[in-house]
């Protein structure tokens, strides 16, 4: 609903996709494949960017009046599994090409962790999948 919001978030989206087509200019192993680096880098500011637009999301949910019992909105159980997910795995994501280096095995161990908030995220896009909507006549 907030204008500057929503310029915001058209903003950081048309930011993120030059950046996005920029980094792999940037890669010397782009024309092999993705570096590790590149990919956490460009997933981490991706995150930030998502987390950004949940927390607005959130922040509009609560400044309305309650409409409607919210637990039969999808939109709600979507905005919930990405918070929790990002959440969860955006201090890994930051930490990783450091892990990676120091603690040469510890990386792919910890990366495990992304599957089990992956699982969790598909939870509640399926329950979101599966809210009953209301329809008007």
């Amino acid at each position: 609903n907030s204008n500057f919001q929503r310029r915001l978030i058209i903003f950081l989206n048309t930011c993120f996709f030059f950046y996005f087509a920029y980094m792999p200019f940037t890669d010397a192993k782009f024309y092999h494949s993705i570096s590790d680096i590149t990919q956490s880098k460009v997933y981490t500011i991706e995150g930030g960017i998502l987390l950004l637009i949940c927390l607005f999301h959130f922040i509009e949910i609560f400044k309305a009046l309650p409409t409607s019992n919210l637990k039969n909105k999808p939109i709600l159980w979507v905005s919930t599994g990405l918070l929790f997910f990002l959440i969860c795995t955006l201090p890994y994501s930051i930490l990783e090409n450091y892990i990676s280096k120091n603690y040469l095995g510890a990386g792919t161990s910890l990366y495990s962790l992304f599957y089990i908030f992956y699982i969790v995220l598909f939870i509640m896009i399926i329950k979101a999948y599966l809210c009953k909507t209301v329809q008007n006549n």
